[in-house]
């Protein structure tokens, strides 16, 4: 009898441990948060922004009419924008955006999050070798101006 007490006190203990916790919160992710570098399977590299006038940058805004959107802007030479949106979650230590056309998730781990910066790694054939990759993204969190209808959302 005590056997199965233990038994049944350890299966009660191992599954509130798997409840997934979130280490961030939202709104620490939430803003603009601005590409600044990347490594590559652990070599440092630069982020290669093809406008020198605009920098490439993505947004997580939380509203209550829209849930949580994600809208990535990427500048070409032209200085024209390249506009994506989708939705995202926070899941634990995992930053998780949901792309419907493939439906599949692209799963970000979050390596660091603080008030100025944010640190994200990936697997993924970056080089579209056939192999898989590790990239860490270095962002810094981006200042809006009062012309950022994106911003205005926040």
């Amino acid at each position: 009898m005590t056997l199965l007490i233990i038994i049944v006190v350890i299966s009660c203990k191992k599954k509130s441990e798997e409840v997934t916790r979130n280490i961030y919160t939202e709104s620490q992710l939430t803003g603009r948060w601005m590409y600044k570098s990347l490594k590559i399977n652990g070599v440092p590299a630069p982020y290669v922004n093809k406008c020198r006038v605009r920098e490439d940058s993505f947004f997580l805004i939380i509203r209550p009419d829209q849930d949580h959107l994600y809208h990535e802007i990427k500048y070409g030479l032209d200085c024209l924008p390249n506009q994506m949106g989708t939705t995202w979650q926070l899941q634990g230590n995992n930053l998780i955006l949901h792309n419907i056309l493939i439906n599949k998730d692209a799963v970000y781990n979050i390596l660091r999050l603080t008030d100025t910066n944010l640190d994200l790694s990936i697997t993924l054939d970056y080089d579209l070798d056939g192999k898989s990759d590790n990239l860490e993204i270095y962002l810094v969190k981006g200042f809006c101006d009062a012309n950022d209808t994106l911003c205005n959302q926040l």
